[in-house]
Protein backbone atom coordinates (compact mmCIF):
# COMPACT_ATOMS: atom_id res chain seq x y z
CA UNK A 1 0.00 0.00 0.00
CA UNK A 2 0.78 3.62 -0.64
CA UNK A 3 2.83 4.83 2.39
CA UNK A 4 0.75 7.91 2.93
CA UNK A 5 -2.24 6.32 2.99
CA UNK A 6 -0.81 3.35 5.13
CA UNK A 7 -0.40 6.04 7.90
CA UNK A 8 -3.60 7.46 7.21
CA UNK A 9 -5.11 3.76 7.59
CA UNK A 10 -3.53 3.74 11.07
CA UNK A 11 -4.84 7.14 11.97
CA UNK A 12 -8.84 5.76 11.06
CA UNK A 13 -8.01 2.64 12.91
CA UNK A 14 -9.64 3.94 15.79
CA UNK A 15 -12.96 4.67 14.33
CA UNK A 16 -13.50 1.36 12.22
CA UNK A 17 -17.22 -0.13 12.72
CA UNK A 18 -18.37 -3.15 11.12
CA UNK A 19 -21.26 -2.01 8.13
CA UNK A 20 -23.36 -4.84 6.72
CA UNK A 21 -24.60 -4.85 2.93
CA UNK A 22 -27.29 -6.50 2.04
CA UNK A 23 -26.82 -9.47 -0.24
CA UNK A 24 -30.09 -10.07 -2.39
CA UNK A 25 -32.33 -12.16 -4.83
CA UNK A 26 -35.09 -11.81 -6.87
CA UNK A 27 -36.52 -15.18 -5.60
CA UNK A 28 -40.38 -14.69 -4.71
CA UNK A 29 -40.62 -18.14 -3.01
CA UNK A 30 -39.09 -16.87 0.32
CA UNK A 31 -41.40 -16.55 3.21
CA UNK A 32 -43.58 -13.72 3.66
CA UNK A 33 -42.03 -12.67 6.61
CA UNK A 34 -38.38 -13.13 5.11
CA UNK A 35 -35.78 -9.58 4.79
CA UNK A 36 -36.67 -7.50 2.33
CA UNK A 37 -37.45 -4.60 0.35
CA UNK A 38 -40.51 -3.22 -1.18
CA UNK A 39 -42.60 -6.53 -1.99
CA UNK A 40 -45.48 -8.12 0.09
CA UNK A 41 -46.70 -6.88 3.62
CA UNK A 42 -47.99 -9.25 5.82
CA UNK A 43 -50.37 -7.38 8.90
CA UNK A 44 -52.54 -9.07 11.52
CA UNK A 45 -55.53 -7.41 10.10
CA UNK A 46 -56.41 -4.57 6.95
CA UNK A 47 -57.51 -1.99 8.94
CA UNK A 48 -53.20 -1.80 9.69
CA UNK A 49 -52.71 -0.86 6.05
CA UNK A 50 -51.37 2.70 6.45
CA UNK A 51 -52.97 5.06 3.77
CA UNK A 52 -52.46 8.91 2.50
CA UNK A 53 -55.90 10.83 2.86
CA UNK A 54 -57.35 7.67 3.52
CA UNK A 55 -57.05 6.27 0.06
CA UNK A 56 -53.78 5.38 -1.42
CA UNK A 57 -51.39 3.27 0.45
CA UNK A 58 -48.05 3.38 1.60
CA UNK A 59 -45.16 1.40 0.16
CA UNK A 60 -43.76 -1.25 2.35
CA UNK A 61 -40.19 -0.10 1.89
CA UNK A 62 -38.88 -2.81 4.56
CA UNK A 63 -38.65 -5.78 6.52
CA UNK A 64 -36.40 -7.01 8.62
CA UNK A 65 -36.82 -10.33 10.42
CA UNK A 66 -34.43 -10.56 13.53
CA UNK A 67 -34.19 -13.97 12.89
CA UNK A 68 -31.79 -12.70 9.46
CA UNK A 69 -29.70 -10.20 11.30
CA UNK A 70 -26.80 -10.41 12.22
CA UNK A 71 -25.61 -11.18 15.47
CA UNK A 72 -24.12 -7.82 16.42
CA UNK A 73 -27.49 -5.91 15.13
CA UNK A 74 -29.87 -8.52 16.44
CA UNK A 75 -28.79 -8.50 19.74
CA UNK A 76 -29.60 -4.58 19.79
CA UNK A 77 -33.33 -4.69 18.89
CA UNK A 78 -36.43 -5.76 20.95
CA UNK A 79 -38.81 -6.95 18.54
CA UNK A 80 -39.09 -10.46 15.87
CA UNK A 81 -40.30 -8.39 13.08
CA UNK A 82 -39.98 -5.06 11.85
CA UNK A 83 -41.90 -2.99 8.86
CA UNK A 84 -41.55 -0.07 7.32
CA UNK A 85 -44.35 2.24 5.69
CA UNK A 86 -43.47 5.02 3.76
CA UNK A 87 -45.61 7.52 1.45
CA UNK A 88 -43.37 8.03 -1.77
CA UNK A 89 -45.60 10.84 -3.33
CA UNK A 90 -45.70 12.61 0.10
CA UNK A 91 -41.09 12.12 -0.06
CA UNK A 92 -41.09 13.20 -3.52
CA UNK A 93 -41.94 16.54 -2.15
CA UNK A 94 -39.61 16.07 0.43
CA UNK A 95 -42.29 18.10 3.47
CA UNK A 96 -44.06 16.81 5.77
CA UNK A 97 -42.74 13.20 5.66
CA UNK A 98 -45.18 10.45 6.81
CA UNK A 99 -43.94 7.03 7.52
CA UNK A 100 -45.05 4.10 10.09
CA UNK A 101 -43.17 1.20 11.61
CA UNK A 102 -44.48 -1.95 12.93
CA UNK A 103 -42.88 -3.79 15.48
CA UNK A 104 -43.96 -7.52 15.80
CA UNK A 105 -43.63 -9.95 18.38
CA UNK A 106 -44.50 -13.70 17.70
CA UNK A 107 -45.33 -12.55 13.80
CA UNK A 108 -46.09 -16.11 12.72
CA UNK A 109 -49.72 -15.48 13.88
CA UNK A 110 -50.27 -12.55 12.04
CA UNK A 111 -53.37 -13.80 9.56
CA UNK A 112 -53.71 -11.53 6.64
CA UNK A 113 -51.52 -10.68 3.68
CA UNK A 114 -52.10 -7.58 2.06
CA UNK A 115 -50.89 -6.86 -1.91
CA UNK A 116 -49.62 -3.78 -2.69
CA UNK A 117 -49.64 -2.49 -6.87
CA UNK A 118 -45.93 -2.34 -7.15
CA UNK A 119 -43.80 -1.11 -9.66
CA UNK A 120 -40.38 -1.68 -7.88
CA UNK A 121 -39.09 -5.67 -7.57
CA UNK A 122 -39.06 -7.03 -4.51
CA UNK A 123 -35.40 -7.29 -3.10
CA UNK A 124 -35.40 -10.69 -0.84
CA UNK A 125 -32.44 -10.03 1.94
CA UNK A 126 -30.92 -13.39 1.86
CA UNK A 127 -27.39 -12.25 4.03
CA UNK A 128 -25.17 -9.60 4.78
CA UNK A 129 -21.66 -9.21 3.69
CA UNK A 130 -19.83 -7.48 6.11
CA UNK A 131 -17.23 -4.38 5.01
CA UNK A 132 -15.22 -2.73 7.20
CA UNK A 133 -16.79 1.32 7.46
CA UNK A 134 -15.43 4.83 8.40
CA UNK A 135 -16.56 7.80 9.68
CA UNK A 136 -17.91 10.57 7.37
CA UNK A 137 -15.90 13.97 7.24
CA UNK A 138 -18.80 15.92 8.77
CA UNK A 139 -17.97 13.85 12.27
CA UNK A 140 -14.19 14.29 12.39
CA UNK A 141 -14.37 17.47 14.51
CA UNK A 142 -16.36 15.56 16.98
CA UNK A 143 -14.29 12.22 16.98
CA UNK A 144 -11.00 14.72 17.10
CA UNK A 145 -9.60 13.52 14.04
CA UNK A 146 -7.48 16.47 12.56
CA UNK A 147 -6.23 16.28 9.19
CA UNK A 148 -2.29 17.13 7.58
CA UNK A 149 -2.35 18.94 4.26
CA UNK A 150 -1.09 15.85 2.67
CA UNK A 151 -4.00 13.54 4.41
CA UNK A 152 -6.18 16.85 3.34
CA UNK A 153 -5.22 15.96 -0.86
CA UNK A 154 -5.29 12.24 -0.29
CA UNK A 155 -9.28 12.51 0.28
CA UNK A 156 -9.48 15.17 -1.84
CA UNK A 157 -7.97 12.98 -4.52
CA UNK A 158 -11.14 10.31 -4.09
CA UNK A 159 -14.26 12.69 -3.66
CA UNK A 160 -15.56 12.51 -7.22
CA UNK A 161 -18.68 10.90 -7.36
CA UNK A 162 -18.15 7.14 -9.18
CA UNK A 163 -14.34 7.35 -9.26
CA UNK A 164 -13.74 3.93 -9.22
CA UNK A 165 -16.00 2.67 -12.00
CA UNK A 166 -15.04 5.68 -13.83
CA UNK A 167 -11.36 4.81 -14.06
CA UNK A 168 -11.66 1.70 -14.30
CA UNK A 169 -13.56 2.20 -17.66
CA UNK A 170 -12.29 5.55 -19.22
CA UNK A 171 -8.23 5.31 -19.70
CA UNK A 172 -8.49 8.92 -20.80
CA UNK A 173 -10.24 9.83 -17.39
CA UNK A 174 -7.61 7.78 -15.22
CA UNK A 175 -4.92 8.80 -17.03
CA UNK A 176 -5.94 13.09 -16.09
CA UNK A 177 -6.13 11.54 -12.70
CA UNK A 178 -3.15 9.90 -12.41
CA UNK A 179 -1.48 13.12 -13.50
CA UNK A 180 -3.45 15.08 -10.83
CA UNK A 181 -2.22 12.61 -8.26
CA UNK A 182 1.10 13.35 -9.43
CA UNK A 183 1.46 16.87 -9.48
CA UNK A 184 -0.37 17.29 -6.08
CA UNK A 185 2.39 14.42 -4.52
CA UNK A 186 4.80 16.87 -6.00
CA UNK A 187 3.56 19.92 -3.19
CA UNK A 188 3.03 17.82 -0.41
CA UNK A 189 6.33 15.85 -0.54
CA UNK A 190 5.15 12.30 -0.81
CA UNK A 191 4.88 9.86 -3.73
CA UNK A 192 2.21 9.79 -6.04
CA UNK A 193 -0.48 7.33 -6.56
CA UNK A 194 -0.07 5.09 -9.39
CA UNK A 195 -2.14 1.93 -8.97
CA UNK A 196 -5.72 1.76 -8.54
CA UNK A 197 -5.79 -0.51 -5.95
CA UNK A 198 -4.45 2.09 -4.04
CA UNK A 199 -7.24 4.80 -4.88
CA UNK A 200 -9.36 1.93 -3.88
CA UNK A 201 -7.94 1.54 -0.48
CA UNK A 202 -8.34 5.14 -0.08
CA UNK A 203 -11.51 5.43 -1.29
CA UNK A 204 -12.45 3.32 1.10
CA UNK A 205 -11.15 4.92 4.08
CA UNK A 206 -12.12 8.48 2.74
CA UNK A 207 -15.71 7.95 4.41
CA UNK A 208 -18.88 5.43 5.13
CA UNK A 209 -20.12 3.13 2.64
CA UNK A 210 -22.63 5.34 0.63
CA UNK A 211 -25.33 2.55 -0.85
CA UNK A 212 -27.66 0.54 1.67
CA UNK A 213 -26.19 -1.14 4.50
CA UNK A 214 -27.20 -2.48 8.00
CA UNK A 215 -25.20 -0.41 10.80
CA UNK A 216 -21.48 0.89 10.31
CA UNK A 217 -21.20 4.50 9.73
CA UNK A 218 -24.13 7.16 8.85
CA UNK A 219 -23.39 9.19 5.57
CA UNK A 220 -24.84 12.75 5.81
CA UNK A 221 -26.02 15.20 3.24
CA UNK A 222 -25.18 18.33 4.28
CA UNK A 223 -24.52 18.16 7.72
CA UNK A 224 -24.53 15.74 10.85
CA UNK A 225 -27.72 14.70 12.26
CA UNK A 226 -27.37 12.19 14.54
CA UNK A 227 -30.22 11.45 16.87
CA UNK A 228 -30.31 13.63 20.09
CA UNK A 229 -27.43 15.46 18.44
CA UNK A 230 -24.56 13.56 19.39
CA UNK A 231 -22.89 10.76 17.73
CA UNK A 232 -23.20 6.63 19.14
CA UNK A 233 -23.27 3.47 18.17
CA UNK A 234 -27.09 3.08 17.48
CA UNK A 235 -27.82 0.89 14.81
CA UNK A 236 -29.32 2.34 11.45
CA UNK A 237 -30.25 0.97 7.79
CA UNK A 238 -29.67 3.24 5.25
CA UNK A 239 -31.28 4.05 2.56
CA UNK A 240 -29.03 5.64 -0.73
CA UNK A 241 -32.09 7.89 -2.77
CA UNK A 242 -29.62 8.10 -6.10
CA UNK A 243 -27.72 5.29 -8.01
CA UNK A 244 -24.51 7.48 -9.01
CA UNK A 245 -23.51 7.98 -5.04
CA UNK A 246 -23.41 4.43 -4.24
CA UNK A 247 -20.41 3.44 -4.18
CA UNK A 248 -18.66 -0.01 -5.61
CA UNK A 249 -19.02 -1.77 -2.40
CA UNK A 250 -23.02 -1.30 -2.24
CA UNK A 251 -25.77 -0.39 -4.26
CA UNK A 252 -28.65 1.59 -4.10
CA UNK A 253 -31.35 -0.85 -3.88
CA UNK A 254 -33.93 2.14 -4.29
CA UNK A 255 -32.70 4.85 -5.99
CA UNK A 256 -35.11 7.99 -6.04
CA UNK A 257 -36.77 6.15 -2.86
CA UNK A 258 -37.39 8.93 -0.71
CA UNK A 259 -36.24 12.06 -2.91
CA UNK A 260 -34.01 12.92 -5.80
CA UNK A 261 -31.01 13.15 -3.41
CA UNK A 262 -29.48 12.34 -0.24
CA UNK A 263 -29.58 9.36 2.39
CA UNK A 264 -32.09 8.11 4.46
CA UNK A 265 -31.80 6.03 8.35
CA UNK A 266 -33.87 3.81 9.78
CA UNK A 267 -32.80 3.83 13.68
CA UNK A 268 -33.48 0.64 15.39
CA UNK A 269 -31.85 0.80 18.72
CA UNK A 270 -33.71 -1.10 21.00
CA UNK A 271 -33.66 1.22 23.79
CA UNK A 272 -36.09 3.24 21.19
CA UNK A 273 -38.88 3.21 19.35
CA UNK A 274 -37.75 3.08 15.76
CA UNK A 275 -37.33 6.24 13.71
CA UNK A 276 -36.70 7.48 10.17
CA UNK A 277 -34.41 10.73 9.35
CA UNK A 278 -33.45 12.22 6.35
CA UNK A 279 -30.33 13.71 5.57
CA UNK A 280 -30.89 15.56 2.43
CA UNK A 281 -28.26 16.39 -0.65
Amino acid sequence: MHEAIAKFAQKMKPFKRTAYVPVVSYDFSQSPLCSKIHGEAELENRDELPVLDGKTPHRLILQLNKADLPPEIAQNVSWDLLQFFYDEDDALKQWPNTSRVFMRKNPISMKERVIYPDDKPCAVITGWASMDDYPHMEDYAELGIELTPAEEALCSYVAYTGLIEKMKTDPAFAAEQYAWYARSATEHGMEPITSLDDVIAMSELHGPITGDKLGGWPVWGQAAEWPEGKISAAPFFQFCAFDLEADHRSKALSPNLFALDGFGHLWINKDHAPYFMWAGG
